[in-house]
């Protein structure tokens, strides 16, 4: 009897990104992962896929139920950043059991759960008992080591027998000879699972589509099932910016320890009603989020997605780590790799940060918002309770009144929802009124500016300026929504 793979297993690879390896043997890891998982049958209700990358801090990359399509997992894999740093293995497995094997982050009751921890070098915390914790709780561990891996750690680590769930190469570039070997052992595992929980009937489908295997004689079948999935609403008014639609965007978010997680809930959802204004795609308006305490992280580049949908569900999942407040660091980040062509950054169009912090910084924001404002970017300060206003200004943009937003608590940013999506559409469209295009239908001005928008209607050849406007008032401002009409 022919049959092909079980389909329904909770996968996590926990990869080394310790300073030992480099930006050049980290591709080579990329491109590990991305030829292990296009093999397998990925989706919410198939095979789901975690990431947590290490060093001497853990990062969720990925968590269960962020993404439902293989196409997403395989470009966030292409754009996952390196940092270099230390190598806490130990700490890596604490941190996936608690942080991604678990209902709310998308890990499923009965279903087959398997870690697998890809390493260079021996770790600077014990494995022993985080490792036993892991199997303990039912999840089954392989072992990948490269170069200078510890064997002996490797085996401790790993479920038994370590014949079968330990892999050892000598160099990055002999990872390629491991992918098929990997592959077939996931494979069969899923299957070994599979076969001792089978009461009812269907077909155990393909779980890696370029390989056939043959399973017993007789049956091999799961039952059939429902599952039903919450997904994450938004209800709240906002603007939609669809005319001012070209521009990057970069939102760079504190992740301190003063802010904790309930009010960095609060956050979450204030990015997703901002972003939920705009009209996002790769021609249109490009977003990126880095997240920071004393370090930084790359929670979504510029080029990552195409669609809001999987952005907001990202945001929705996105982790909160606690640590300092290194502001100018997240700056200097934010310009050097973020900002940049290869991570999506476009020559020509607007670029905008949105920095969101509730403390004043620990290091010196002074010279990295200067160089980011020297280099073209827009940038915005939103604090929060004990933020320093005389830090906001200093990052700020000038003039600050346009571009410094100030709250006195987390609970009051929705609140400054509104105010902030006009301010971010206004100024995508100043900066764009000489490329207006001539389908443009409504565009917002300030009144003080209208004499700058008629000499544009001139140079376009637009001649008639309709008068009929809808006032809003905020701040003593007006904002005039003006029709133009093509001679």
């Amino acid at each position: 009897v022919k049959r092909t793979i079980s389909n329904v297993a909770d996968i996590v690879f926990i990869v080394d990104e310790s300073g030992s390896i480099k930006e050049a043997n980290f591709q080579l890891m990329r491109t590990f992962l991305s030829s292990i998982i296009s093999g397998l049958e990925v989706g919410l209700a198939r095979v789901r896929l975690g990431i947590v990358t290490y060093n001497e801090m853990q990062t969720a990359q990925l968590y269960l139920n962020t993404f439902q399509t293989k196409t997403d997992i395989l470009q966030l894999i292409n754009f996952m950043p390196y940092s270099g740093g230390g190598t806490n293995t130990g700490a890596a497995l604490d941190f996936t059991l608690k942080n991604i094997f678990n209902e709310k982050r998308g890990s499923r009751k009965g279903v087959q759960k398997v870690a697998v921890v890809v390493t260079d070098g021996k770790s600077q915390d014990s494995v022993v008992v985080p490792a036993a914790t892991l199997r303990r709780a039912g999840v089954t561990v392989y072992a990948v080591g490269i170069k200078d891996a510890n064997e002996a750690e490797l085996r401790e680590m790993a479920t038994s027998p370590p014949e079968k769930h330990v892999f050892i190469v000598d160099s990055f570039t002999q990872l390629k000879s491991l992918e098929q070997t990997l592959q077939k052992s996931l494979c069969r595992n899923i299957i070994e699972d599979a076969i001792t929980s089978v009461d009812s009937k269907t077909d155990i489908k393909e779980g890696l589509e370029n390989e056939k295997y043959y399973l017993y004689l007789g049956f091999c079948v799961i039952p059939e099932y429902f599952q039903f999935y919450r997904w994450l609403t938004i209800d709240t008014p906002f603007i939609e910016c669809k005319r001012a639609n070209v521009a990057d965007i970069v939102f760079i978010v504190d992740e301190s320890g003063s802010i904790k997680e309930a009010n960095f809930q609060l956050m979450r959802t204030f990015l997703s009603s901002i972003i939920s204004g705009l009209e996002v795609g790769l021609a249109r308006v490009r977003l990126g989020i880095v997240t920071y305490n004393e370090m930084q992280t790359a929670q979504l580049y510029l080029n990552t997605f195409q669609t809001k949908t999987d952005i907001l569900q990202l945001i929705n999942f996105m982790p909160y780590s606690g640590g300092g407040t290194n502001t100018g660091a997240a700056l200097d980040f934010t310009l050097k790799n973020i900002f940049n062509e290869k991570r999506g950054s476009r020559k020509g169009v607007q670029k905008v940060a949105v920095v969101v912090t509730d403390g004043k910084s620990q290091d010196s924001v002074v010279v990295p918002a200067a160089t980011l404002r020297r280099a073209g970017v827009t940038v915005y300060a939103v604090g929060i309770k004990d933020a320093n206003e005389a830090e906001l200004r200093e990052m700020a943009t000038s003039p600050p009144e346009k571009h410094v937003f100030i709250v006195d608590s987390f609970t009051q940013l929705k609140s400054l929802e509104q105010t902030l999506q006009k301010s971010l559409c206004r100024n995508i469209i100043e900066d764009a009124i000489t490329s207006v295009d001539m389908q443009t239908e409504k565009i917002c001005f300030r009144q003080e500016r209208d004499t700058i928008f008629k000499m544009a209607a001139k140079t376009l050849k637009l001649t008639k300026l309709d008068a009929k406007c809808t006032n809003t008032h905020k701040h003593g401002e007006s904002i005039q929504r003006h029709k133009l009409s093509q001679n």
